[in-house]
């Protein structure tokens, strides 16, 4: 086994694997962890932060790896807009075209930039949250200042941004994936972690997605035991053509041979929802997150799409898709939406912060 498939291994799968590379990526993790562990005592300090004009409530994770914190924005951000509030959502935009430049990628009524200028999750925000403004960039303080200077928000909603610790937030929300939320608990790049457990103290709520796990909710009261903890699931939404506006009822994918392509962080979620609305299992094209489809890829989904009725997609996929000139029948999106277990909690908590 090449040493990137251990790294995947271990990163992408948490697998304890015994292999020749054992060693050298323990000590690499070792060397990583350190460094984490200074960063985070210059920060813990109040040392190099920026602070904006606004309350910025912050998404993220410990890990590497899809667990739900973009549906999280997303679902924070209309709440908060059905509360009365401006909101603008900062984001990186990873593996956009223009990585440095501070962009505004909508002002509530769709991006007005192309998808590879955005980068794909701030599109689909974009596309997806009217009244919300969303911005792009690097460096998140430049961002918001910029956004502040346009029109301020009453707060910011800061996507990924549990390791972006220069920028001053108020609140923490953390959101893990079940069954295995940290993984071989080993810090990259012999683990998924980015930081080691005992950063969880920062955060302020936990949100739990994916598979219940009784064994999981022993390791919480281990390692956070003062976090509010809710459970939280990804829900099929609707069904629609790639072209059009109509949807279908998700009863239309029942007995129906279904093809998957995606380029999310957890593809085998998504597969496991279009199993429980119903289709029979077809072949399957998963890339990695973030992906820019190559013409190599179009043809490849091509040939996939002649041994299946239906081919399906994810929201985040369909604009990248289209932004290649796919023209493919059959080809249908699966909207998705995020949904508490007890939005009574959410709902207690955010009411507590804007008092």
């Amino acid at each position: 086994m090449g040493l990137r498939a251990a790294v995947e291994r271990r990163v992408r799968f948490g697998e304890e694997s015994r292999d020749r590379w054992g060693g050298f990526l323990k000590c690499a993790s070792w060397f990583y962890e350190g460094a984490v562990r200074l960063r985070n005592r210059y920060y813990d300090q109040g040392l190099g932060l920026r602070k904006l004009p606004a309350p910025v409530l912050s998404v993220g994770n410990l890990t590497v790896g899809g667990t739900g914190k973009t549906p999280l924005v997303m679902l924070l951000a209309s709440r908060l807009r059905e509360k009365g509030l401006k909101v603008t959502v900062l984001s990186r935009g990873h593996r956009r075209s223009k990585t440095s430049e501070v962009m505004q990628v909508s002002a509530g009524q769709g991006s007005t930039v192309s998808i590879r200028a955005a980068g794909d999750e701030p599109y689909m925000m974009a596309q997806k949250l009217e009244g919300v403004s969303v911005w792009v960039g690097a460096d998140r303080f430049r961002v918001g200042m910029a956004a502040w200077e346009k029109a301020p928000p009453d707060l910011f909603l800061l996507d990924d941004g549990f390791q972006h610790r220069r920028l001053g937030r108020d609140v923490d929300f953390l959101v893990a994936r079940l069954p295995r939320p940290f993984g071989n608990k080993k810090l990259l790049p012999a683990g998924p972690l980015r930081e080691p457990l005992s950063s969880l103290r920062r955060a302020h709520m936990v949100v739990l997605t994916g598979q219940k796990s009784i064994e999981t909710h022993a390791e919480w009261i281990q390692v956070a035991n003062h976090i509010p903890v809710v459970r939280a699931f990804l829900k099929a939404k609707a069904l629609r053509p790639a072209e059009g506006r109509e949807s279908y009822p998700l009863e239309f994918l029942q007995g129906k041979r279904a093809a998957l392509v995606c380029a999310v962080g957890h593809p085998k979620g998504f597969q496991e929802m279009v199993r429980l609305l119903g289709a029979e299992s077809g072949p399957c094209l998963f890339f990695p997150d973030h992906h820019w489809y190559t013409p190599q890829d179009i043809s490849r989904i091509k040939n996939m799409a002649r041994d299946a009725e239906v081919v399906i997609t994810t929201e985040k996929d369909i604009w990248k898709l289209k932004e290649t000139g796919l023209q493919l029948p059959g080809l249908m999106v699966l909207e998705m939406e995020m949904e508490m277990e007890d939005r009574g909690i959410l709902e207690t908590f955010l009411n507590c912060l804007l008092v």
